[in-house]
């Protein structure tokens, strides 16, 4: 399976993906996704009432730590997939981390336990976009666009998303403007007090 060009995505990052299809193949990766446990429902975790909170622990975090402490977890940008994998027994929703533009990719992070995959959808041409985003939802987990403005919102739910992620720090009540209130609404922000948090939400 040749790993498609997209422009924004470093070099690096491709060459790893081709290595990681030489060793597994994609029949392989996509066998062991449908045989992983069920996904979490990471959209209902989102759309409830007030603000969810999403914690990003270390790579050595125990699931333990993180009960009754969050709504979801962030799989931390370090680790890789084995970090996703332990994120993925605490009884959260586990949202990955990282530049998803490949349905390799996406296979792989159902395999490990993802929940919720994010992608790059203002790199992501429409059909690339969409397949990604119905790949994802058909594995049962949630397609996260990261997207940097309102055009770009739009354009994601048009597309099939139920949940966006603001790549900047810009108030979400800008980027969600006009979006059915089914849609979720990730902050692009860290929070590390309550007024970030009341700060994210107005």
């Amino acid at each position: 399976m040749a790993v498609t060009v997209v422009p924004g995505i470093p070099a690096a990052q491709r060459a790893a993906l081709e290595r990681r299809q030489g060793t597994v193949p994609l029949a392989d990766i996509k066998a062991r996704a449908l045989r992983a446990p069920a996904p979490a429902d990471a959209h209902r975790a989102l759309v409830g009432e007030g603000c969810a909170i999403l914690a990003q622990p270390g790579p050595a975090a125990s699931p333990a730590e993180l009960a009754g402490t969050c709504d979801l977890a962030i799989s931390p940008l370090s680790g890789g997939l084995p970090a996703l994998t332990r994120l993925s027994g605490s009884g959260l929703p586990v949202v990955a981390t990282g530049l998803v533009f490949s349905p390799y990719q996406v296979y792989e992070l159902r395999a490990a336990g993802a929940d919720a995959v994010p992608l790059p959808a203002d790199l992501l041409a429409d059909d690339h976009a969409a397949g990604l985003i119905d790949l994802v939802e058909s594995l049962g987990m949630l397609a996260v666009p990261v997207v940097g403005d309102a055009a770009g919102a739009g354009r994601v739910v048009e597309l099939g998303a139920r949940a966006i992620a603001a790549a900047t720090p810009a108030p979400l009540s800008e980027i969600s403007a006009g979006l059915p209130a089914s849609v979720a609404v990730l902050a692009g922000q860290t929070a590390l007090a309550p007024a970030d948090v009341l700060r994210a939400a107005s």
